[in-house]
């Protein structure tokens, strides 16, 4: 029977702020009935259009913590409310109605959207958002300080109740986007995680130099949705966010699990597994056509339409089978992202954006 929990703390201050203001981070997490000391923790991270209280999430915490005697948590983690499917959207232009038709709406004779939902139409707007550097998808740096906030966090809670677990078993579990943030957590603290399973992770966001397009069935019509974020404009070079370059001088102390679909439209595979396979400690696997196996597997696109329970528990049997890492004795060698300045702290880890690069 699992336990859980929720709890807000201080979040990290954005770093791309002179002068930030105060910011609370969302944690929830689910234990098993008894912790103990082979009790590993887990962070489940989730991309576009999943977020900490998806169904699908929920279900994930409480049955790995159960079934993989895990303290499974998650974060709501920076700029991720501008990730999400749902969204106001600016102004449409009204040229395809008739005379008549504006006369009903303009008379209150008709709502808008029950009249567009009438025509066979594609209509294209742009998401109304509202981001700023106190807040935004900056799809890198802060959402990936956050994720070590909040699996810092967890482990004081149980220190300071004096609950014994084993720390040396962290794992991160990440889909798309979030399994690139996990990527960039290993280059910024390359001794918290041990296991990293990443499903569909890209090599740099692909919405730092592309608008991300969003289709919504209204009866007959169809709303194409544009997305533009505030990190296009800002991050001048979009080689800190390539996860090629930040793993070039990192001596990998992390099993790394890929799953990788070779008809995905955001990554390429080639490239991918080119990568990977300069990592340490990294498995491979490519899944085209002959590997849909419609029970784990059910598209070799992006995300794989992957069960994501029986993705997991297939991870894990691989990483069992596999020898376990044995960490760089030279911790002098050891490689952080130049991207932040880590500033040394008794308590929760605290970081500066290197404006240099």
């Amino acid at each position: 029977m699992t336990k859980n929990y929720n709890f807000s703390i201080a979040g990290h201050p954005s770093i791309y702020e002179e002068r930030p203001s105060e910011r609370q981070l969302k944690i929830e997490f689910s234990t098993p009935d008894v912790v103990n000391k082979n009790t590993g923790i887990m962070i489940l991270v989730p991309g576009f259009g999943a977020h900490i209280d998806s169904n699908v999430y929920k279900k994930m915490r409480d049955l790995f913590a159960d079934t993989y005697n895990l303290v499974v948590l998650q974060v709501e983690y920076f700029g991720s409310s501008f990730m999400q499917n749902s969204h106001e959207i600016e102004g449409i232009k009204l040229d395809f109605l008739t005379e008549d038709e504006l006369v009903q709406i303009n008379t209150g004779q008709v709502k808008l959207f029950e009249l567009v939902a009438t025509k066979s139409i594609k209509i294209r707007t742009n998401a109304k958002l509202d981001e700023s550097l106190s807040d935004f998808n900056d799809m890198g740096y802060m959402q990936a300080i956050d994720i070590i906030t909040a699996i810092e966090a967890v482990k004081l809670i149980l220190e300071d109740n004096k609950v014994t677990y084993d720390k040396s078993k962290v794992i991160g579990y990440g889909h798309s986007h979030g399994a690139y943030l996990l990527h960039l957590v290993n280059t910024i603290e390359p001794d918290l995680l041990s296991l990293l399973v990443d499903n569909s992770s890209w090599l740099v966001p692909g919405y730092l130099t592309a608008e991300r397009d969003l289709y919504k069935q209204l009866g007959q019509a169809v709303i194409h949705i544009k997305y533009k974020y505030l990190a296009q404009d800002f991050f001048r070079y979009k080689e800190i966010h390539d996860l090629s370059k930040m793993y070039l001088n990192h001596i990998n102390n992390c099993k790394i699990i890929a799953f990788q679909g070779d008809s995905d439209p955001l990554v390429n595979h080639l490239k991918k597994q080119e990568w990977l396979a300069s990592i340490d400690h990294t498995t491979y696997f490519q899944i085209g056509k002959g590997e849909i196996d419609n029970k784990i597997f059910f598209s070799n696109g992006h995300g794989l339409d992957a069960d994501f329970i029986l993705l997991f528990e297939k991870a894990m049997h691989i990483s069992d089978a596999t020898p376990p890492v044995i960490p760089a004795l030279d911790h002098q060698k050891k490689y952080r992202n130049s991207s932040l300045i880590y500033l040394k702290t008794d308590g929760l880890p605290k970081y500066k954006f290197n404006h240099d690069q």
